[in-house]
């Protein structure tokens, strides 16, 4: 019995090695979902360049942790490891279904098939939040008929405005405008009125708000011909903001 004190130690350095490597592969777990959630995001925002490249980083860490785990299956079997697979499948399969692509194979993105199944049962519920994008992307003028509830925003970034909004889950729209000066008094409108109507133009949408009390107001015009808009504006000796910076 005198060698139990070599036996003990010798089980403890494999339960710290175990140990070292679970903590490793969870570490690794994490970011491939919150990767794998990044894709996805920028998949529904039409990004696709940084949906490829979040899924790819994704995907090597799903390499990684294979071969981390490649004697340790006890590890590799476990929850975690597999709830990763199964997010970064769902980035895939996601991906495919929005840029209407043949769905890969889990050979071919490297995850178990239970992990794929999983994922192909989450892509579902993405791929109906896709088509109601598509839906109410195409038709917002009829959301602002009060059928959604619509937040105009005027911003001199709106890519990076859209991005924000789109990583909160919030659907975005972007419209151009023209975005026209005005005296803030009584008849301030009358002159961009008249300019408007002379040039025979659809506006399907306006808008305003003051800058400065009693001095000066933009109008935000929407229609089909923004650039003769925006020319009958200038005629009429109106200021048309080229930006908002």
């Amino acid at each position: 019995m005198d060698n139990i004190s070599a036996i003990s130690e010798v089980i403890r350095n494999i339960l710290d090695e175990t140990n070292s490597v679970r903590e490793e592969a969870l570490k690794l777990s994490r970011e491939i979902i919150r990767l794998s959630a990044n894709s996805i995001r920028a998949s529904h925002r039409t990004d696709f360049d940084d949906a490829c490249e979040l899924k790819a980083k994704a995907r090597k860490k799903v390499e990684e942790t294979k071969n981390l785990l490649k004697d340790k299956g006890e590890i590799y079997y476990t929850g975690y490891v597999q709830d990763a697979q199964k997010e970064y499948a769902e980035s895939e399969l996601t991906y495919a279904i929005i840029r209407e692509q043949q769905f890969p194979t889990y050979e071919e993105i490297n995850v178990e098939a239970p992990a794929y199944l999983n994922g192909l049962a989450e892509a579902i519920g993405e791929s109906r939040r896709h088509v109601l994008d598509v839906m109410r992307s195409v038709d917002i003028d009829r959301a602002d008929e009060g059928q959604f509830g619509v937040i105009k925003i005027l911003t001199a970034d709106p890519q990076k405005a859209r991005n924000v909004l789109s990583e909160s889950d919030l659907l975005t729209a972007l419209n151009d405008v023209v975005v026209i000066e005005v005296e803030d008094k009584p008849g301030g409108l009358i002159q961009l009125a008249k300019a408007i109507e002379g040039c025979n133009c659809n506006i399907s949408d306006a808008y305003g708000c003051i800058l400065e009390r009693g001095k000066r107001a933009l109008f935000i015009v929407k229609g089909d011909n923004l650039a003769i808009i925006e020319d009958a504006a200038k005629k009429a000796g109106l200021k048309v903001l080229d930006s908002l910076e």
